[in-house]
């Protein structure tokens, strides 16, 4: 049985897999993502990432194993608002404030 090496990612393709922006990577790194530098570069494996996503609930896996990303927008105030799933075409929608 041959194992399976999984690969580092940087920013850019970590984005690229969780359909975010780079900047939400950014974030979540300041935040304490798990990450490693390799020769100087910031590398991630997607696998360690998104169980720290989900751990502070960025990441909410339904049912099904289908990720949906939480990345709460940030109010004014530096609050997070949490996204949520449009369940009749599955778009994201972050709430609004009252």
């Amino acid at each position: 049985m041959t194992a399976t090496v999984e690969k580092w990612l940087d920013k850019k393709e970590l984005a690229e897999h969780l359909s975010c922006s780079v900047r939400s990577i950014q974030t979540a790194l300041a935040e304490g993502c798990p990450h490693v530098r390799i020769f100087g570069r910031v590398k991630f494996h997607a696998s360690e990432v998104e169980v720290w996503l989900e751990q502070h609930g960025y990441l909410e896996r339904p049912g099904d194993g289908t990720i949906v990303s939480n990345n709460g927008m940030a109010d004014q105030r530096g609050e997070r608002r949490p996204a949520v799933v449009n369940k009749e075409d599955e778009s994201y929608v972050h709430q609004q404030e009252a």
